[in-house]
């Protein structure tokens, strides 16, 4: 990945048409916007488009923590994805932490815990299943 930890300040990272077009945030969101710049330059476009974009959805999965701020090994986790920017021999690879996500003004996650959870079918299952909200937020 881009970095091993999380950045102090949030991002945020405009999405068009499967393109970055802008980034705001704190000097590193800037320096990030450089970099993707300085790409687009030598690459054109497709340095700003996103190649993939994926996470983890196990609940058990090891959370970046106080105590060990890594995001290596975490990926599984709900509350971190990444996308790799930039169809290229060399994407970038940036985790995104505690996200929230929003299509066409639709959230589908909220503070990195996909919305979709909460409805009533899933719900539903979880109580026959007896699966409890507990276990999903253990600190590994």
């Amino acid at each position: 990945m881009k970095d091993e930890l999380p950045w102090d300040e949030p991002a945020v990272f405009t999405v068009e048409n499967c393109r970055v077009v802008q980034v705001s945030g704190g000097a590193r969101a800037r320096a990030m916007e450089h970099e993707i710049e300085e790409r687009s330059a030598s690459h054109g476009e497709k340095a700003r488009m996103i190649d993939s974009w994926h996470g983890g959805m196990n609940p058990e999965a090891r959370m970046p923590t106080a105590e060990n701020p890594s995001l290596v090994g975490a990926t599984s986790s709900p509350a971190l994805m990444h996308f790799h920017l930039g169809r290229l021999k060399e994407p970038l690879s940036l985790g995104i932490l505690n996200h929230r996500v929003e299509v066409d003004g639709k959230k589908i996650y909220e503070g990195g815990r996909l919305l979709i959870l909460d409805g009533p079918a899933i719900r539903e299952a979880a109580d026959r299943y007896g699966v409890t909200e507990e276990m999903g937020n253990r600190e590994k």
